[in-house]
């Protein structure tokens, strides 16, 4: 079962990483074009609706996580009645989910000047909100049935399909920005193609699973019954914290500083978003497998697993806030122009909040494996109600960098220590000590790597092209020179070192 789940998370992380290199570099050709066709308004535009939406999200209250929790045993077990029954259920809610979401957001149609500090001049921009709903409320429909693909820990069926809509996606919306100019066919390409996407890969679950649409689902018992609505109820809250921490900072920008702002720091997101995803699917492609370690395997092999992957987790984003840090201006400026590089005070607070994020993936993720979403549950709640406080506080003083400061402040009060302690009480049953010191150690050596890696890049003092180059070498050099000193004889290291050069390359050691 353990080299099952770890072929599986290999084969998922080889295609993840396919898979994104051909979808970046779509996506920041489409990003290049979309600068060079249409103005920063338009970026500030985006990323404005895509909060909005994301609070319109809501309705979700976390039944999909829920679901996924609650399918990770009947999928080890091969219980095909529990998995009927859990499906269904998955679609009556999802599709009340995307109605809903479809309503209430054309409803709001009226009253997006509201969410803006001064309304840009760009036309039609009723139709191109409606056009976001539609895309969000259709994300909705045939989407359910993917879990089951994911839960089987087969992920790269759902990336291989996710990457080749993408690839039309992103073909079609360069061919008509650059004949038509228009930003309503760029947005109508990807409704449609998102859900002819969903619909083919709903097609592709019920052919792999046959018996979801052959056996006929029944009613849960009382008791799995009251802990899945126990799981909703509790990630309801989870999920209101989430949204008002991550889908309100666009929002709090455009109206505390401006949509022109919102659209220079959209590009800077497209970077640590491109990031995001790579490991979010090498992390998604892990979290399947972890859902079953955690379901069939004792604590302390759950516990050892989680100091490796989070391990590998600081690796990969302290060697990203590194390169971020030296060399994430110099990449805007030379992509889309120094008018699109932020303040600096502003990247900094960018690229501490995204080390605080990715820090948390891992904790995050086992929390979700053991199912710990009621013992928590006071957490987002706080979270949320700091987050609000602070951001619209110190982005009165400080614009967008205090939006950014105020997610921090919220983050370290909460998430930072109260994640842990749940998952460690409940899941692992251990103290934390271990997990704090380890953390902090992680967190002084990065910091002492970036001071290395940036004096040393300060040594040459060159500018264009070539000097990025320069820098690039640099950055992927000794970050990761540093890190294999220090941690060459860490178990930790070498349970990374080994998957990656036995699974990975398939090289025999």
């Amino acid at each position: 079962m353990a080299e099952s789940r770890i072929a599986n998370s290999i084969k998922n992380i080889k295609f993840a990483f396919f898979n994104q290199i051909i979808f970046n570099l779509l996506k920041f050709l489409n990003r290049y074009i979309f600068i060079m066709v249409l103005s920063e308004e338009y970026l500030g535009l985006n990323g404005l609706f895509s909060n909005i939406l994301s609070i319109l999200s809501l309705a979700e209250l976390g039944v999909g996580t829920s679901i996924t929790y609650s399918l990770y045993k009947p999928v080890a077990e091969g219980n095909k009645q529990k998995i009927t029954n859990l499906i269904n259920i998955f679609k009556k809610a999802y599709t009340i989910i995307g109605l809903f979401i479809g309503i209430s957001g054309i409803m709001l149609t009226p009253f997006i000047q509201f969410f803006v500090n001064e309304m840009p001049d760009i036309p039609y921009i009723r139709i191109i909100y409606v056009l976001f709903v539609i895309n969000s409320a259709s994300s909705y429909i045939f989407s359910y049935k993917s879990t089951l693909i994911s839960t089987n820990q087969k992920n790269y069926i759902i990336d291989m399909y996710c990457l080749v809509g993408q690839i039309i996606i992103s073909v079609l919306q360069i061919i008509f920005l650059l004949t038509t100019k228009s930003y309503i066919l760029y947005l109508l390409i990807q409704v449609i193609v998102t859900l002819l996407r969903n619909i083919a890969l709903s097609i592709k679950a019920e052919k792999m699973y046959p018996f979801i649409n052959e056996i006929k689902p029944t009613k849960l018992d009382e008791t799995e019954k009251n802990k899945l609505i126990n799981n909703i109820k509790a990630l309801i809250v989870h999920k209101i914290g989430a949204v008002a921490v991550c889908g309100t900072d666009n929002i709090l920008i455009a109206k505390l500083d401006s949509l022109k702002i919102v659209g220079v720091y959209s590009n800077y997101t497209l970077i640590t978003g491109t990031l995001e995803m790579v490991y979010g699917i090498i992390f998604n492609s892990i979290s399947s497998s972890i859902g079953n370690l955690c379901a069939v395997s004792d604590k302390k092999k759950s516990l050892e697993y989680f100091y490796n992957m989070r391990f590998f987790s600081f690796w990969l984003y302290s060697f990203s806030v590194i390169c971020l840090y030296i060399l994430i201006d110099p990449f805007i400026g030379m992509i889309f122009g120094e008018k699109y590089i932020l303040p600096r005070l502003m990247v900094i607070v960018v690229l501490i909040n995204y080390y605080i994020s990715g820090m948390r993936k891992f904790v995050s993720i086992f929390k979700d494996a053991y199912g710990l979403f009621w013992e928590d549950r006071y957490k987002p709640i706080i979270e949320s109600i700091i987050n609000l406080v602070f951001s619209i506080i110190l982005g009165i003083k400080f614009g967008g960098a205090g939006v950014i400061m105020g997610t921090i402040i919220s983050n370290i009060s909460t998430c930072f220590w109260m994640e842990p302690y749940i998952l460690f009480k409940y899941g692992f049953n251990e103290n934390l000590y271990k997990y704090f010191i380890k953390y902090f150690k992680y967190t002084f050596i990065a910091l002492l790597n970036l001071i290395i890696t940036v004096n040393i890049c300060n040594i040459f003092m060159l500018e264009g092209l070539f000097g990025f180059i320069i820098k690039m070498f640099i950055c992927a050099v000794i970050p990761n020179l540093i890190f294999f000193v220090i941690f060459r004889k860490t178990s930790e290291f070498k349970y990374s070192y080994n998957i990656i050069l036995n699974k990975v390359l398939k090289r025999k050691m």
